[in-house]
C-alpha cells in the first residue's frame, strides 16, 4: 500500500496497522516513498482501509491562507519556541520554517 498526505507527497515514516475485529495484527511503517508492506501474515479478512488516527486542531491561518503551527522545545526547562507554516491543513516535513523575534 501507500499512504499519501494532502498535498500528494508520500507520508514518511507513517505508522500502518493491519487490524482484523478491532485487533492489531501487524505494525510496520512506510518508507521514504510512502510505501508500506505487511510480512509474514496469514490470508484472511482484514479491514479494507488503513485507519490514520489523528485530532484535528484547527491551527492559525493568515490572510494568504498559510497555516501556522508553533512549538515550544524543552532541555529541563523550555528553551526554544519555533514556527511553521504551510499552504495545507496538515503541517508536514515540508512546511517552512517561520522566523521570529521575542522582545522582553
Amino acid at each position: 500500500g501507500r499512504v499519501l498526505l494532502e498535498s500528494g507527497r508520500p507520508a514518511v515514516g507513517a505508522t500502518v496497522t493491519l487490524e482484523t475485529d478491532g485487533n492489531a495484527l501487524a505494525v510496520t511503517q512506510t518508507d521514504a516513498k510512502g510505501m508500506y508492506q505487511f510480512h509474514q501474515v496469514r490470508n484472511g479478512e482484514y479491514e479494507k482501509q488503513p485507519v490514520v488516527y489523528q485530532g484535528l486542531a484547527e491551527l492559525a491561518r493568515d490572510a494568504s491562507g498559510h497555516y501556522y503551527q508553533s512549538g515550544v522545545f524543552f532541555a529541563y526547562e523550555a528553551c526554544g519556541m519555533g514556527f511553521r507554516r504551510s499552504p495545507h491543513r496538515i503541517i508536514d516535513n515540508g512546511a517552512q520554517f517561520v522566523g521570529h523575534l521575542v522582545e522582553k
